[in-house]
């Protein structure tokens, strides 16, 4: 039981947050001491657990969640705590006992509890940034609370850190009252908020009215404070992706922060995606789920070729490895604070440097800017999708110089990785164009020649169908 003054009266009142309602009537009991004298009363809280904007509640940590009638799912490995959101600092704030809150926000200005105001700047934050999107899920905020470094100092906000709740939107911050969340996204923010020990999978319902061959235009937003691709600390909202079921309409993707979360759909591409002479289906699928972005901004620009920093970027989106990070890194070239092109990011650079995806040139080197050519692209693949190689070149250049017109201009380190990509079907060759009395087609690989965008598409298209992230 606690005790608050509320500013309105200047009155204290007396609060009691009661746990574990079940679903319809329950039948509270009270007491009441007054010194040697003690009344007992009870009323009744009917708990009716509807999706509708406003609904909340705080759940202790557990492995599956299935809340708003279905609509939003959640689960977490065994043994998932959570956690202080910095890695490298002596104290952890591990714990089991802190309780999510979950809540179907408004759509405009982010508020769970109707009992604030409407905020106009809370407003300005949730607006789609690209006008390209609309939503069609109801927009869920799932919160975990905030810890600082400090904490464990005070034995209250200890007891606190340890066993406390996620917050409400616009009530985010334990000390302060009525700090909405748009005023946390600093670097410190992103340090102090709980995070799960594990990735969890989030599974949101989206409009039934969807057909299912639209399941490509289909994607998750998260607004989130995160570091972005220049190694910023910003709050925005973040194309995440996920894997959808046609079938049930419903999207699927691992999260490893809170925040809000809201399904939405590609209404609107671009001239030169919808104009393509092949690629426009799979350019609009690798946009709407975030794995690529458009060079200019009114642009796509799919003809031109990709960087050896976009490609590295887009591999390790699409086989989901981990990020890592910390410490020093790799390439002299690739640091943070360091990039003006947002179509790559040092975190997924330094990532599959750290794996095996990535080599650097000369003086350390990784050059992300500079073009990619189809055969180092390859290269890149193989390692990306641990493709078994030929360990004996010759025989590789044999087997390819059967499909391609140029096999013999393939490098000798290449050969392999080569192979390998074009009998798992990533990579395809380029016809060539028939002779005078020719009537079988033939192809080229182009090894030195520059790889495209729309061309590095449609390899991750290829590749997120075997890993089965796409429908096939």
């Amino acid at each position: 039981m606690l005790s608050k003054i509320d500013p309105s009266d200047n009155k204290p009142y007396f609060y009691y947050r009661y746990l574990n309602l079940k679903a319809g009537r329950n039948t509270i009991n009270f007491t009441i001491n007054r010194g040697k004298e003690s009344s007992k009363g009870s009323f009744i809280v009917n708990n009716v657990n509807t999706s509708v904007e406003g609904a909340q509640m705080l759940m202790p940590l557990q492995n599956k969640y299935k809340l708003f009638e279905g609509d939003l799912e959640l689960s977490f490995p065994t043994n998932t705590k959570l956690m202080r959101n910095d890695p490298t600092a002596t104290n952890q704030y591990l714990t089991a006992d802190r309780k999510l809150m979950f809540g179907l926000a408004n759509v405009k200005d982010g508020r769970v509890n109707k009992a604030y105001n409407t905020d106009y700047s809370a407003s300005f934050f949730l607006r789609e940034p690209t006008d390209k999107f609309r939503p069609v899920s109801k927009l869920y905020w799932i919160n975990g609370g905030s810890v600082g470094q400090d904490d464990y100092l005070d034995k209250d906000k200890l007891k606190e850190a340890l066993t406390g709740s996620g917050r409400d939107p616009y009530n985010i911050d334990v000390n302060n009252a009525n700090v909405k969340f748009y005023q946390r996204n600093n670097e410190n923010d992103l340090k102090n908020m709980f995070v799960p020990t594990k990735h969890g999978e989030l599974t949101l319902k989206y409009d039934d009215s969807i057909r299912q061959d639209s399941w490509k235009y289909v994607t998750v937003y998260q607004m989130d404070i995160y570091e972005d691709y220049r190694g910023m600390t910003t709050l925005a909202w973040k194309n995440i992706g996920g894997e959808v079921n046609p079938q049930k309409n419903t999207i699927t993707v691992p999260i490893d922060h809170f925040g809000y979360f809201q399904v939405m759909y590609m209404y609107d591409s671009f001239n030169d995606i919808t104009s393509h002479e092949w690629g426009r289906d799979t350019l609009d699928t690798l946009y709407s789920k975030g794995f690529m972005l458009n060079k200019l901004q009114s642009l796509f620009v799919p003809n031109e070729s990709i960087t050896r920093g976009e490609f590295a970027t887009l591999l390790v989106k699409a086989f989901d490895l981990p990020l890592q990070y910390s410490g020093n890194l790799t390439f002299s070239d690739v640091q943070k604070f360091a990039s003006s092109n947002p179509l790559y990011d040092y975190k997924y650079i330094e990532t599959a440097a750290r794996v095996g995806i990535a080599r650097g040139t000369a003086g350390g080197r990784f050059k992300p800017d500079e073009a990619i050519t189809r055969q180092d692209a390859a290269v890149m693949i193989a390692r990306a999708a641990e493709l078994k190689l030929n360990s004996d070149s010759n025989k590789s250049l044999a087997t390819l110089q059967k499909q391609f017109t140029d096999a013999k201009d393939i490098d000798f380190y290449a050969l392999p990785p080569v192979e390998a990509v074009s009998k798992a079907g990533f990579i395809e060759g380029i016809e060539n164009v028939l002779l005078t009395g020719q009537k079988k087609k033939t192809y080229r690989f182009d090894p030195r020649q520059n790889f495209t965008r729309v061309q590095a598409a449609a390899v991750m298209e290829r590749i997120l169908k075997k890993e089965k992230k796409f429908p096939k």
